[in-house]
């Protein structure tokens, strides 16, 4: 396919493309500058092609700072989607490397003409000789940096080079930039992970009893008063009822309860029942057994945040688990401290690693949904002051892969363990993290890259202004 010469001299301060020659009229010239410039032109529209893309050269003897246009394409259904890219080409017979790194210095006038308007501007520079080329989408590198300050470009040497698989990664640019256009995904088969966790046991048994207490938290009142530190595993029903999977003819359930009027009945009557009302007892017998649980990993419950959350170590406040991940054992500081940023050696406040959950039924099938989060304290029990702008930093900077690493570690946490000195716990039992099969999937590295780029400038933790300091001192 041809494409038009132009004039690349502006660039390279090379020799204009006429002469003078002994006063006998002009001799038209092409520098070798412009085939070299051609060539790298050349090279794009070839790898574009192989993207299954369309290329649009300007063809323009005079432009201002783009080479041409790339138009995405739905490579499956061979749609084009009037969601463009704009091109400028910088080929080079030598290209300057920095730490390994290929770099280019940019013109404060290119600078300013890529980022004004609203298309994305791709910047390719390009050692055609040897068939290299490197991109990067202009708009995400500067976004919070400083063009004045420093407009050299680093490109990463395999991450950044041009290839046909980029097509992924433009068309992540173009979603960014395109109001919402779609391209099918790649036909990959992937195996997404969630965060619903299987109950594979329960008590088999539900006791009901009746009881002359007005209110559940009436009932808890008494049990207290006959047992320090009574059982969880129970729900005040209406109708005055009483249910446990504990029997409520024994201690110390005679407290509350008329234990002539105890009865049992299947625990699937509870967990399948279409009555809403004995379903909502089901569930909080189910959370009454996961707070069982809970206790004996010494976590606390936050009634602000609503969530169950590490408890300090009794040694140190700063306090580590360890755990088997889904390929090889680990440890995990659930408890952290944070010292202040102008004096180190003072603590300013502790991250504590916290879960949020609801049981939920699909069908005849329970499960377990997790969902991990952060409490913040400032000396390992009292809120810490600044604990929201602390949480919507942390979750900005987190990705997935946080959150599949926190379930997977509760979910380690649940499974039952059988040795000399424990057994599992009787009344509940999980299985694994449900997972399914798509046949469709997505560029996780396309979609990483693009918004790296975007949010380059890095997110801090709120500045240390000194406010609330000796509140819990």
């Amino acid at each position: 396919m041809g494409v038009g010469i132009r004039d690349y001299s502006d660039a390279t301060g090379s020799q204009s493309n006429v002469d003078n020659r002994d006063g006998e009229g002009f001799m038209k010239r092409i520098t070798d500058q412009q085939v070299l410039g051609e060539k790298g032109v050349n090279l794009i529209q070839s790898i574009v092609l192989d993207m299954k893309f369309t290329w649009h050269p300007s063809n323009q003897p005079v432009e201002a700072g783009i080479d041409g246009w790339v138009e995405l394409r739905d490579d499956t259904t061979g749609e084009v989607k009037n969601c463009w890219i704009a091109v400028q080409s910088k080929a080079r017979s030598e290209l300057r490397e920095s730490k390994g790194c290929p770099t280019f210095s940019c013109s404060k006038d290119d600078v300013d003409y890529w980022l004004s308007g609203s298309s994305p501007v791709v910047l390719i520079v390009s050692k055609p000789e040897e068939g290299v080329a490197y991109w990067v989408s202009v708009k995400d590198y500067f976004r919070g940096r400083d063009p004045d300050a420093n407009r050299t470009i680093h490109f990463h040497p395999t991450q950044d080079r041009l290839t046909a698989s980029t097509a992924e990664q433009w068309k992540a640019l173009g979603n960014r930039y395109g109001a919402g256009t779609y391209f099918t995904p790649p036909k990959i088969t992937e195996t997404l992970s969630s965060n619903l966790i299987r109950i594979n046991r329960v008590g088999q048994t539900v006791f009901t009893a009746e009881t002359d207490c007005d209110s559940g938290k009436e009932a808890r009142l008494r049990l207290k008063e006959a047992y320090q530190y009574p059982p969880w595993e129970w729900a005040y029903g209406n109708g005055k009822k009483i249910y446990s999977f504990h029997n409520l003819g024994q201690e110390p359930w005679k407290a509350i309860c008329n234990v002539k009027t105890v009865q049992s009945l299947p625990t699937k009557e509870l967990a399948l029942a279409d009555d809403r009302e004995l379903n909502w007892v089901f569930v909080q017998l189910l959370r009454g057994c996961f707070t069982e649980i809970t206790r004996s990993w010494k976590l606390r419950w936050s009634k602000e945040s609503q969530c169950h959350y590490f408890a300090p170590s009794e040694r140190d406040v700063v306090r580590e688990f360890k755990y088997r991940s889904r390929q090889k054992r680990t440890s995990r500081t659930v408890v952290k401290k944070y010292s202040h940023k102008k004096d180190a050696n003072r603590i300013a406040y502790y991250r504590h690693n916290a879960l949020t959950h609801r049981f939920i039924r699909f069908g005849d099938q329970w499960f377990l949904l997790l969902d991990p989060t952060y409490v913040f304290t400032s000396d390992g029990a009292e809120p810490d002051p600044y604990r929201e702008e602390h949480l919507a930093g942390i979750m900005q900077r987190e990705g997935d892969a946080a959150v599949s690493g926190a379930v997977v570690m509760y979910m380690e946490m649940l499974k039952d363990r059988t040795s000399m000195f424990e057994s599992p716990y009787e009344l509940l039992g999980f299985g694994e993290i449900v997972t399914g099969e798509c046949e469709v999937g997505i560029d996780d590295e396309a979609w990483k890259r693009i918004k790296a780029k975007a949010d380059e400038q890095k997110i801090e933790e709120p500045e240390d202004t000194g406010f609330g300091e000796g509140l819990f001192d």
